[in-house]
């Protein structure tokens, strides 16, 4: 299927196997898009995913993390939005390195996986990037996983590309298949001292930081990709609800 035979939006997914991911597939389709659902070939999980995404009425693509195969193939299916969901994880990292495998850090996956699709997309011209960023990214912002989401955000900005940039705090939920406590904690303990804070006068504060469902994540990035008032536009957290 390519935009020569779909009049309106064609979506490809990066990361769409993840928590969010899943969310944004099932947004598009809602809205009745064409979404392509990428699954890596080596996945171990491929057939599953394929299976899975196919019955909720989503096209799946595997093409490899090559930027000259990307280019191709975004431009053969005439893709017009592309969803950079990518992100890994510490123990993702430590897992592949005792593994063998290619390397799976902030500096492989999340910088540079995001980059190449950016550069296919660039090459494509495809019209809008969306890019899930961080709630705290900024030129002075510490540690490796939000240093990492700064630059891919500087290189967006200074690529050409119309994009839309979201900056959620945690993303949780009772749904999520892959288990994060620390992450699930860390968003109850700052929601309530969020709640605490909205009481002494730190409703924006508040409203910044607090959690946020995927379901509610994926429908704003979908909602914010087909809006052409938010073309070039960072959308922090507090955007991102409703």
């Amino acid at each position: 299927m390519s935009e020569a035979t779909n009049a309106g939006p064609v979506a490809w997914v990066a990361g769409a196997t993840g928590y969010t991911g899943q969310a944004v597939v099932s947004a598009l389709l809602e809205r009745s898009i064409v979404a392509y659902a990428h699954v890596r070939p080596d996945s171990p999980r491929k057939a599953y995913w394929r299976t899975e995404f196919v019955q909720r009425g989503a096209e799946v693509d595997s093409t490899p993390w090559d930027e000259a195969a990307l280019t191709g193939r975004l431009r053969d299916l005439g893709v017009t939005q592309v969803y950079a969901l990518l992100g890994t994880t510490k123990r993702r990292a430590k897992q592949a390195q005792q593994a063998g495998d290619a390397p799976a850090d902030y500096e492989a996956v999340d910088y540079g996986l995001t980059v190449q699709l950016l550069r296919a997309a660039a090459a494509c011209g495809v019209s809008r990037f969306i890019y899930l960023s961080s709630a705290g990214v900024g030129p002075s912002a510490r540690g490796a996983y939000l240093q990492v989401r700064h630059r891919v955000e500087v290189e967006l900005q200074q690529s050409g590309v119309a994009y839309t940039i979201a900056r959620p705090s945690f993303i949780t939920g009772p749904d999520r298949e892959e288990s994060r406590p620390l992450e699930r904690i860390g968003a109850v303990v700052s929601d309530g001292l969020l709640g605490v804070a909205s009481v002494f006068g730190g409703r924006k504060l508040r409203a910044r930081y607090r959690s946020t469902s995927a379901t509610v994540l994926g429908q704003a990035l979908v909602r914010l990709a087909c809006d052409p008032e938010a073309a070039n536009r960072v959308v922090e957290s507090e955007h991102l609800r409703g």
